[in-house]
């Protein structure tokens, strides 16, 4: 199931969207305390942008408001500044705008910048996990809708 965010600007008749095109949420398979598991999805996560014609340029940025939770017990946490993410590639060869360097989802970051008339442009993503060394074991929820991506003129 895709998820799918529009957001119209205000004043202007332009609209932006963001389509996940391949994950609906981040699978790190199974994990002990203090593991880091890096290079999720094997793929990546691919972030379909769309502006609509005279769009004068728009910026994608990404964060977490709340920390990962255990399914059964929501006073379990993995903090917020222990999932990170970075940029691998884009459709747009031309644009050199795309975050690569590995991100904390702690702060909202930009993850990448579209050019004027930049239509549509697929960014794909990848994420990294570590586990505190003190953990409640058990299933936590690790969705992308937890992740907010927000399209901006």
């Amino acid at each position: 199931m895709a998820a799918s965010l529009t957001i119209f600007s205000l004043g202007e008749a332009q609209a932006l969207s963001i389509d996940f095109v391949n994950h609906s949420a981040l699978d790190f398979g199974k994990m002990r305390m203090g593991d880091v598991k890096r290079e999720v999805p094997f793929d990546g996560v691919d972030i379909l942008c769309r502006a609509s014609a005279g769009t004068p340029g728009w910026t994608l940025t990404v964060r977490m408001d709340h920390p990962m939770t255990h399914v059964n017990d929501f006073s379990a946490i993995i903090p917020r500044e222990n999932l990170r993410w970075y940029g691998i590639r884009t459709t747009d060869a031309n644009n050199t705008s795309l975050n690569t360097t590995l991100t904390s989802l702690q702060r909202e970051t930009t993850v990448y910048t579209g050019a004027a008339g930049e239509e549509e442009t697929t960014i794909t993503l990848k994420f990294e996990l570590r586990l505190p060394q003190e953990l409640k074991q058990g299933v936590y929820d690790t969705s992308l809708s937890d992740i907010i991506f927000t399209l901006t003129e």
